[in-house]
């Protein structure tokens, strides 16, 4: 009797917390269907779609580096900088990176910073984490009219010195996780974000601009490198390798793609090694400069959940969250699209792919392995180590033939996948996109269907506030990479010359269209029995 009635037999009692139970479950309801209801901005409307991304204040386990285990935050915090950010010394840096060099091209420079480029540069962005002083993009934004001219002057004078003044320099580092990472005792599984200064990251922002604009306007990059540099999207390179691949096929050929990472990117550019390297492609002084100093005397101070460590000096590596640091990286790591089958080559950021076509597998196997060894060794020559945990090795063929060599990278035979995932993108064998275009409608289904949760005929947001939101969120995660594997509804394929034909690809568009129909029934305030036919 006490477990059925914990505060006694009273009649009274039971019936007055059931009204209790009833009173607080219409607030709740209440209280959401008003706050739904009450959606109109973008702001709102994006704030309540992201509601399909769980937060969680799960607290990370110790942390393991080397066989030690660290417990405390500020053992865990001093173990994450040590093994990401002090990873490599400069010790294995270069002595004199001023020796003579016999550069292919001389690019031209120009110290000069418009009014213009100085506030696009500083305060037409978004609005970014800001670094120890706290002051904001928006802040600078509203004082521009006072300071404009002098951060114009500051960033002029920098150019023309090649300078990077020491408060641009000092870091505060913040570990998160990797996505999808879910062993948290590895090191491997987070990521040093480093939040500088808004005013610094404006002159690194400009930088950037300028070198990314010279270095696709004078080929410094490979054609086929991408990542920072204008008009250029992982899209845009996939696409290119899916031509490729389709290529060998109608020449009745087949094709290997080694998937290689370079083991700490960022935290491991050296800064002799860098300077040199920019030397050697015809950067101007001033801009070499810069880069220089850019890289001299850096101090960073770790967060870690609720501690801040103090700072210390960074001996080598370009700060993670710096404007400049990914145009930066693609140079210091541009002569690797120069070595071997430089058709073969793709790039982007710090993940390199290499693509190997002929007669058999076993054929592109060997040579995959021989682009592999090569790779290896200019790395060694140079500082730079890549992952062989992160390898990945896909064979591409038509053919009936069941062999799948493997691939070898510094002793460890890479055995090829079913499947593989590139850029946001996977890729099977016969490079059907059926596994891609599962797993990304099975993403944007989810977000159709909150959406469609939220909205009916009595209730929910305005339909354009919703559309808004399907624009923004359920057709990009839906189309994504459409342009790598939709040929249209017909094309040109090598087996019938120049008559078009219907690619077999109708099957994929089929599974788009019910995650489509139902986030257009979420924009449109209609009954479920309503006729497909009126959706269009």
């Amino acid at each position: 009797m006490r477990r059925i009635y914990p505060l006694g037999y009273s009649k009274e009692a039971q019936l007055a917390r059931k009204r209790l139970q009833r009173v607080v479950r219409n607030a709740k309801r209440l209280f959401w269907q008003a706050l739904v209801d009450n959606v109109s901005s973008n702001k709102d409307m994006f704030k309540i779609t992201r509601w399909t991304k769980a937060r969680s204040s799960f607290q990370p386990p110790p942390l393991q580096v080397n066989g030690t285990v660290y417990e405390t935050m500020t053992e865990k915090a001093t173990a994450l900088r040590q093994a990401t950010l002090e990873r490599r010394t400069s010790d294995d840096d270069i002595e004199n990176p001023w020796a003579d060099v016999s550069p292919n091209q001389y690019l031209p420079f120009s110290s000069h910073v418009s009014a213009e480029e100085a506030r696009k540069a500083t305060i037409d962005t978004g609005n970014t984490s800001p670094g120890s002083d706290d002051i904001t993009v928006k802040v600078l934004r509203a004082a521009w009219p006072a300071i404009g001219n002098l951060v114009r002057e500051l960033y002029e004078g920098c150019l023309t010195l090649g300078h990077h003044p020491k408060a641009f320099k000092e870091a505060e580092v913040v570990m998160i996780t990797k996505p999808g990472k879910r062993d948290l005792i590895s090191p491997r599984a987070w990521r040093p974000i480093s939040l500088l200064l808004c005013l610094g990251k404006g002159l690194e922002r400009l930088v950037a601009r300028r070198l990314a604009w010279a270095a696709v306007h004078y080929t410094m990059l490979h054609r086929q490198q991408a990542g920072a540099l204008p008009k250029r999207s992982a899209v845009d390179l996939v696409a290119a390798l899916v031509h490729d691949i389709k290529v060998a096929f109608s020449q009745r050929k087949v094709a290997t793609l080694i998937i290689i990472d370079i083991q700490g990117a960022f935290d491991t550019v050296m800064r002799n090694r860098l300077i040199l390297r920019l030397r050697q492609q015809g950067w101007p002084l001033p801009l070499v400069k810069w880069a220089a100093s850019f890289m001299s005397n850096r101090a960073a101070r770790v967060r870690y959940q609720d501690i801040t460590t103090e700072y210390a000096p960074l001996l080598c590596g370009l700060p993670q969250g710096s404007p400049a640091s990914p145009i930066l990286f693609l140079l210091y790591t541009e002569p690797i699209y120069k070595l071997g089958f430089q058709l073969g080559r793709f790039g982007y950021a710090d993940d390199t792919a290499i693509l190997r076509t002929g007669r058999t597998l076993r054929e592109t196997a060997k040579l995959a392995t021989a682009d592999v060894r090569e790779l290896i060794s200019w790395g060694a020559a140079n500082g730079i180590t890549f992952d062989p945990e992160k390898t990945e090795v896909m064979h591409f063929s038509h053919k009936k033939d069941d062999t799948s060599p493997s691939v070898t990278h510094g002793g460890i035979a890479k055995v090829p996948a079913e499947a593989i995932r590139w850029l946001g993108i996977w890729l099977d064998k016969k490079l059907t996109f059926r596994t891609h275009i599962e797993k990304w409608a099975a993403k944007a289904k989810k977000v159709a269907g909150h959406l469609h949760g939220l909205c009916n005929t009595k209730h929910g947001p305005l339909p354009a506030a919703v559309r808004r939101a399907v624009k923004a969120y359920v057709e990009p995660i839906l189309l994504y990479s459409m342009e790598a594997w939709y040929t249209g509804t017909k094309s040109y394929t090598a087996w019938h010359g120049t008559k078009k034909v219907r690619p077999q690809i109708q099957h994929l568009v089929d599974k788009l269209n019910p995650v489509l129909r139902r986030a257009i029934q979420a924009i449109l305030p209609i009954w479920k029995t309503t006729p497909v036919p009126i959706y269009y």
